[in-house]
């Protein structure tokens, strides 16, 4: 039985992580029209009721002067997936580079508690190998211990074994 996608989450998680950036920005169009939150943001800018967002192509925040495209929840984790994946950067990187192109309500909370920086296998593996040093096994020395024989341990029953 082929397994069917019930939300666009996976596909479009899958695809984002391939796209460049003009691609990426077409993805987030199609999530951003899907998206509720993102749909009654979109009427209320049209409206002329929040000055800090701006509608083009996309929905858009405007923060310090610079625009900024709002990510929908459902594609969040993909980017900073992303983000991360294009040089294993640190958290605090990985937030300043994803801040410069894009804005999502608590994003320095996501970046940190989604685990993505985190467990990343390469980033783990390069860790463990830069702070350890291999060392050499050393003996531990045996201090009075009694001496027994295999047999001294062992009591005679009447079953003869």
């Amino acid at each position: 039985m082929k397994k069917q996608f019930g939300t666009l989450v996976t596909p479009v998680l899958f695809l984002l992580v391939q796209e460049d950036f003009d691609g990426v920005l077409v993805k987030l169009k199609l999530v951003q029209r899907k998206d509720d939150a993102i749909k009654s943001l979109v009427e209320i800018v049209e409206q002329g009721g929040h000055e800090e967002y701006v509608v083009k192509n996309n929905l858009y925040r405007q923060k310090d002067g610079e625009v900024l495209i709002v990510v929908p929840k459902l594609v969040q984790e993909g980017i900073i997936r992303q983000t991360h994946e294009k040089g294993h950067f640190s958290a605090d990187k990985t937030k300043k580079i994803i801040q410069g192109d894009y804005w999502f309500p608590k994003i320095n909370s996501k970046v940190e508690t989604q685990y993505i920086v985190r467990n990343c296998i390469h980033c783990v593996l390069a860790k463990r190998k830069q702070n350890k040093k291999e060392e050499y096994l050393h003996s531990i020395k045996k201090n009075n211990t009694a001496q027994r024989s295999p047999c001294q341990s062992c009591q005679r029953s009447s079953k003869r074994y």
